[in-house]
């Protein structure tokens, strides 16, 4: 194809041994919630694929996409726990449209359901929607600005932490 397309495999699988993980099973005083301290495992392991490519359609216009999927959990006395806040599935694709002097493009974001950081719920999955732009307004300077969570979805990264609604950024850059 030219050059146009490349794609991108990466496995992995790692073990360690006397991991620290934040349990919050565990009693503590000193915290606002009255749980929670660091703790010791005896392993960890974690193990996963991802695959990743982009492809020019046009001289202007490229595909970018990736997925993700992770197996993540941490053991004491032969018991496993699954690693907090690690999403077994996720995922993005963007389009972009990109000239000598300006680009725009867009961007869905999947993740799938997690554990939050006491691990004992798992937090909804979600698809985010996002715009950006950026033009060079003069040798070196542009302005850049992208519109996030364009579906104005609910989501939360950890429960009780909302991230914002619908909202937008912009602002200058300069290069030397």
């Amino acid at each position: 194809m030219d050059d146009r397309f490349d794609l991108n495999l990466t496995c992995w699988y790692a073990e360690l041994d006397d991991v620290i993980v934040f349990d919050y099973s565990i009693p503590n005083p000193n915290s606002s919630v009255g749980s929670g301290k660091y703790a010791n495992r005896d392993s960890a392991e974690t193990s996963g694929v991802e695959i990743a490519f982009e492809a020019a359609i046009t001289n202007n216009f490229t595909l970018q996409g990736n997925y993700t999927y992770t197996d993540s959990f941490n053991e004491k006395n032969g018991e496993k726990f699954r690693t907090v806040q690690i999403a077994r599935n996720k995922g993005s694709m963007t389009l972009s449209y990109e000239e000598t002097d300006y680009s725009l493009g867009i961007t869905g974001y999947y993740c799938g359901p997690r554990l939050r950081w006491r691990g004992d719920l798992e937090m909804d999955e979600y698809f985010r929607l996002d715009l950006f732009g950026r033009r060079e307004i003069y040798n070196g300077l542009s302005i850049y600005g992208r519109i996030e969570n364009l579906l104005d979805e609910d989501i939360e990264e950890g429960l009780g932490y909302e991230q914002p609604g619908f909202y937008g950024i912009i602002g200058l850059e300069f290069k030397l």
